[in-house]
């Protein structure tokens, strides 16, 4: 199916999370390669608290916003339901875009 794609990555899966594009996060795969997603939990803690705003927006969840603050400076992140990153400076967003090498592949 055109835009529908399976991808097995193992360790620490920030980096793709913090930057999914605007697409359904469908599955993660190998849970037992996976850290932990929020810290101070353990897998099944961290995937159990990713279901509450799941609950509220499944279809926009991890999907990635940019917006700037000029009067401060920043480059702002959020990733609906996961994350949110605040960067000193102007950051494009085709760079906020691309995930961090935080994982590996299998």
């Amino acid at each position: 199916e055109p835009g529908f794609h399976q991808v097995d990555l193992r360790g620490d899966l920030f980096g793709l999370l913090a930057a999914h594009p605007v697409a359904p996060l469908v599955t993660i795969h190998h849970f037992e390669a996976v850290n932990p997603i929020f810290p101070s939990m353990n897998r099944l803690e961290s995937f159990i608290r990713l279901s509450s705003p799941a609950k509220v927006d499944s279809a926009g969840l991890m999907q990635q916003s940019i917006c700037y603050d000029p009067a401060r400076n920043w480059t702002v992140s959020v990733s609906w339901g996961y994350a949110v990153q605040i960067i000193r400076g102007w950051i494009p967003a085709h760079e906020m875009e691309r995930p961090a090498r935080t994982f590996y592949n299998w």
